[in-house]
This record gives structure tokens, sequence and C-alpha cells, in this order.
């Protein structure tokens, strides 16, 4: 039998793509060479229908190209007899806290994706929650969940030791409302001397890199409005708030709102330190900096220098800020954590808002990753996390209930740290869970059989 050729494409070369995408790929080729030749590509000329039809299997990663040229692309390559397989692990609809919501309902980007699962030949997804509402839209869905390989030098075991027992987050640049959750109990550790002498906090992944956007009235309205004497704050808020739609701000004429109507213009510039959700995310885990007596290393963090360390602060310090880290080393920091957050917000009461169903469908990542390190995780008592029945409270993790989501994380940080053999316990039931069921090795066992069946279906 000839090796089933397969293409594996995603758009983008960030953290999904490395999870989902190229991992995988790689692992699937080094398992089985004999049954499938693999190309890997985050760029692709589909107008070159001689180089495409070279493949029996197209596995992409949310999208193949840009979001409205879509239907005819995989018209054209289902015509060819491809099999065309989507991969998504985040909900299409993105809440209105989402950095990408207002481009993504500028530009419909959630109907195209919705258009997609419902054409292509088949879908993979990550958990059981997601794939329960693929299913209302396309029927062949296959849970491959994200998996972590043993063999990779970052995820392998090799805790460093500390006089401190270190609490930490890695994570991204998103998460700001998640990270609002630990805010009241950061607050209440900084003011308990008993908990902060023990503890050192960790926070992995600072980035400064970026720029930001500052939609404004062009200068040129601005005059307008200045001559007319309507160039006040108030007024101002209100053309914002409307999307600089004068239309829709009362205190404007008629006449104005008729012959001014393209008023704004973006500016980019390079973003700022304390623009950064990354420097909110400090201030969060250090109560503003009220955790941290020596004022010379407050002073030295003010500074941003991302590659100029303090003497010592390993060692002495109750907070470490860890500049970001290549995707194929992030991992590490685990090495330095002995306990692991992952604070999911539950907004109100309403479980199928969008808000909560984009929490809903994440995948127990977090957990994952820690588990590989022995560490073990408070999490929020959410469906991504708590959907595999395998992660059980007080054995390997401790869940947060989210009616006291703002509370309990300073309960059970204390809890640990004051019993630090229950912190080894549940990071060694941890490390069996997830190096049992969550091995990339398993994982691609099932990837291979779908393919197969695909195939000879």
């Amino acid at each position: 039998m000839s090796k089933i050729n397969i293409l594996f494409f995603n758009k983008t070369t960030n953290g999904v793509y490395y999870f989902r995408t190229s991992r995988p790929a790689i692992k699937l080729q080094e398992l089985y060479p004999d049954t499938f030749n693999i190309d890997i590509k985050s760029e692709f000329d589909w107008d070159d229908d001689e180089k495409i039809k070279k493949y029996q299997i197209i596995h992409f990663h949310t999208t193949l190209t840009d979001y409205d040229k879509m239907p005819d692309l995989l018209t054209k390559i289902k015509k060819m007899g491809i099999i065309t397989i989507m991969d998504i692990d985040d909900y299409w609809e993105l809440p209105a806290t989402h950095p990408l919501h207002t481009k993504y309902t500028a530009l419909k980007i959630n109907k195209s994706i919705k258009e997609s699962l419902i054409s292509v030949d088949h879908v993979t997804t990550t958990t059981p929650v997601f794939a329960g509402l693929i299913k209302k839209l396309n029927k062949n869905v296959t849970i491959l969940p994200n998996g972590l390989d043993s063999d990779e030098p970052q995820w392998k075991y090799g805790k460093t030791s500390s006089s401190f027992t270190r609490v930490g987050w890695l994570g991204g640049s998103q998460h700001l409302h998640d990270m609002g959750l630990l805010e009241n109990s950061f607050n209440r550790i900084s003011s308990d001397s008993s908990l902060s002498k023990k503890m050192q906090v960790q926070l992995f992944g600072f980035d400064l890199r970026g720029k930001i956007n500052i939609i404004r009235i062009k200068e040129e309205f601005g005059k307008v409005l200045r001559a007319a004497g309507m160039f006040t704050p108030k007024i101002i808020k209100k053309i914002e708030e409307a999307n600089f739609d004068l239309r829709r701000v009362p205190e404007i004429p008629p006449i104005m709102a008729n012959d001014y109507q393209n008023i704004s213009e973006t500016i980019t510039r390079p973003i700022m330190p304390k623009e950064t959700p990354w420097y909110q995310y400090e201030r969060i885990l250090t109560n503003n900096y009220k955790l941290i007596s020596d004022k010379d290393y407050v002073e030295h963090l003010h500074l941003f220098n991302l590659n100029k360390t303090y003497p010592d602060q390993e060692e002495t310090q109750p907070y470490i800020r860890n500049k970001t880290q290549p995707i194929s080393k992030y991992g590490e920091g685990y090495r330095k954590i002995d306990i692991s957050l992952a604070p999911l917000r539950f907004f109100g009461k309403n479980e199928n808002s969008v808000d909560n169903i984009y929490q809903s469908v994440k995948s127990p990542l977090k957990l994952i990753e820690s588990g590989f390190h022995k560490t073990p995780v408070i999490c929020s008592n959410l469906p991504a996390y708590n959907h595999d029945k395998n992660f059980k409270d007080g054995y390997n993790v401790f869940f947060v209930d989210p009616k006291r989501q703002e509370k309990d994380w300073y309960k059970l940080i204390k809890r640990l740290i004051n019993n630090p053999e229950q912190i080894s316990d549940m990071g060694e039931a941890l490390y069996e869970t997830v190096t049992e069921h969550y091995n990339l090795n398993k994982i691609t066992n099932t990837r291979a059989e779908l393919y197969e069946t695909l195939i000879k279906y």
C-alpha cells in the first residue's frame, strides 16, 4: 500500500501552531514513517492545483486563506477528491472582552468559520465539550486532545530547588479578565506575613513587544468642533462611544453629521510597558508591589529591562518576573514553580452566554503542562477543566467554585504552602494522570487511525 500524503496547514505560527499542527505532525511522521508522508506549512500557493493534488488529506487549523476566500477554496479542493479536515480549539464567537472581538465582528470571521465547519469532510477538536457544540454543525467530529511529548526536553521533569514555596502562572496576553480573579486573594497574601515570607510568586511570559492602535478624531474635524465650541471631554467621549458615527450623538447638529462622516483615524505606535497586560498581571500578583519590601527591587522592576536581573533575586525576593520564551522552551518555566494557578472567569449566571461558552470549550492545557512537571494546580471549576473526571478535587487538583471565584484562591494557596507533603502527593498524582491520558504518543495513535479510516472510507 502506498503512503498517505498529508498536508498539515496552520496559517499562523504562534502557540496553537505548536500544539495543534507542528508537534502532532512531527510525532505522526516519527511513529508512522511507513504509512504517511507529511508536509507542514504555514504558507501555500493555493492557486497551484498540481501542488494541491499531491495530497490525499489536507488537515488545517481554522482557515487555509483569507476567510472570505474559504468557500471557493474548499469547493475546489473537495472537487479534486481531497479529504478536508478542519481543526479548531477556540469557540468561533469571540466575547466582547477579547482583544480581537471588534476585528472578528467587522470581518464576519465567526460566520466564515461556521461555514467552513459545515463544509469540510471532518473536524478535529480538543474536548468533548467543544465536540458537542461542533456536532450541531458537522456530525463528523473526532476529539484529539492537546498532548505533550515526554521526549521533548521542555516537558522532562526536573524541578529546581528553592527555600520558598513557589506559586506561578504561565500564559499569554489575553487573560486579564481571568487574572483579575486573583486580585483579592493576592491582596490578602501580601498582608499575611505568615504566608508571604514562605512563598515566592513567579510570573512567566512577560513581554514588552507589540504595538498599540489608537483611534482618534482627525485633526481637521477637531478644528470644526473647536470652532463650534463643542470640543469638550463630554462630547469627545460620546463620539468615541458612538464609534465615531456622528448621527448617534444627539449634541451634534444633523447638518454637521451629514457633512462629516469619515472623522476618525488610527495611529499605531509601540506599546508602552505600563500599557501591557503583563504590567497589570504583575500589579495583581504583587498587590500593586506591596508584596515587595525591597524598594530598590521595585525600582528595578519599573525600569522594565527584561535582560537585567536583580542580585540574588531568586533567593531573596517574593516576586520574580520571567520574560517570554520561545514556544520550544517556555515549558521549562514549570521547573521553577511548586503550585500552578489556572484561573478562568465565569461571567454572570448565564452558562450559555458567548463569554461562558468561550471559556467552557477551552482545553485543560495548563493542567496537562503542570502535570508533566509534577506541579499541582489550583484551577476554576469550569467545564474546560472538570469535564475530564480524571481531574479530581483534592487528589491531583484543587477546584475553585465559580461562586467563590474571587475568594478561595487565597485559602487553597495557604493550605498547600502549609502542607508541603500535599504538594508532593498531588503533583505525583497529576503526573500519573496526564502522562497516561495526554501523552502525545497515545493521541497520535488515534490520529493515525482517523486518517487511515477516512482514506479507506
